[in-house]
């Protein structure tokens, strides 16, 4: 899914750099020179998935960094699931790497997404550097013990809740775990919920990486309203990777 015309029309200029969510074949062209050259001196890089490159362009999910009229720099995603982006592969040429390109880059992309109604941006990596670098940038690892071949981050691009002591009229509570063995643990998150005066809309919405068999217990007034797993609450939920609830029915 690309993005609206609004942002497929974005270019922002800075000194000698641009930012285009609509590249050229030129451009991608360009980009793929580079990484083949990579790919032949380190055995590194994304050469071997420039399909993915290519399919992004098409779909028109692909964000480049110009300099001097030269792509140095993209992001290719994709939307897998109602207000969530997924970052297929990102990298900046071996040259201009460490020069705050891959924050520029991301940070033009988020002022897109959020137009677009997106909340969260997720992504893998399978290397130390890379993780590094992610984490650099504001992402965080999924909450799961379990143990994955490419390491899980994500973002969360809206203002959302802070986790809290539960002291209000409605609460959240959510165990990273299923219903049969949540006895006498605590929940691994608490939201506190505040709506938008006379409605029963979020004033803002909980994004939270989640499972829908992990254990989920709603309290109004001090009552439960709902206890049980999270893919039987009974309120609609975007769900993906992640636990998306922008309001909550009575």
């Amino acid at each position: 899914m690309g993005l609206s015309k609004a942002c497929l029309l974005y270019h922002l200029t800075m000194n000698d750099l641009e930012i285009f969510l609509k590249p050229t074949q030129n451009d991608i062209n360009d980009i793929e020179q580079w990484l083949e050259a990579e790919y032949k001196k380190s055995r590194s890089g994304f050469y071997t998935d420039r399909d993915v490159l290519e399919q992004s362009f098409r779909d028109k999910t692909l964000i480049i960094l110009k300099m001097n009229g030269k792509a140095v720099s993209f992001i290719a995603w994709k939307c897998y699931a109602e207000h969530t982006a997924k970052i297929s592969i990102a990298e900046t040429h071996p040259d201009f790497r460490r020069k705050g390109f891959a924050r520029i880059l991301l940070n033009a992309l988020i002022s897109c997404f959020q137009k677009n109604d997106i909340h969260v941006i997720d992504l893998q990596t399978n290397s130390d550097q890379s993780e590094t670098t992610w984490k650099h940038l504001g992402f965080t690892e999924f909450p799961e013990d379990k143990k994955l071949e490419e390491k899980e981050l994500f973002k969360v691009i809206v203002p959302v809740p802070e986790f809290d002591n539960l002291a209000g009229a409605e609460t959240l509570e959510l165990w990273h775990m299923d219903t049969h063995a949540i006895s006498g643990v605590d929940p691994n998150a608490s939201w506190n919920l505040s709506f938008i005066d006379n409605s029963r809309i979020l004033q803002t919405p909980i994004v939270y990486p989640a499972h829908y068999d992990w254990h989920l217990c709603w309290k109004k007034g001090g009552e439960i309203a709902y206890e049980g797993r999270l893919k039987r609450f009974p309120t609609l939920i975007s769900f993906g990777r992640f636990m998306i609830i922008k309001n909550l029915s009575e």
